[in-house]
């Protein structure tokens, strides 16, 4: 009987084990996460490029008319 207490405890620390991972599969989420973001600051740079293109073109409008 004390044996199968003991295994008892066992399994329960294999539960643990398994939420462990289930929390390092959580961060490993969130790393991705933040890749995303990382993803995202770098569309929003080339998203303020357009823009700065944008304004280039309309400087060569005025210019033009200025002509």
């Amino acid at each position: 009987k004390i044996d199968d207490k003991d295994r008892q405890i066992d399994k329960i620390d294999d539960k643990d084990r398994q939420i462990d991972k289930i929390d390092d599969k959580d961060r490993q989420i969130d790393k991705i996460d933040k890749i995303d973001d990382k993803d995202r600051q770098i569309d929003k740079i080339d998203d303020k490029d357009r823009q700065i293109d944008k304004v280039y073109k309309i400087d060569r409008q005025i210019d033009k008319r200025d002509r």
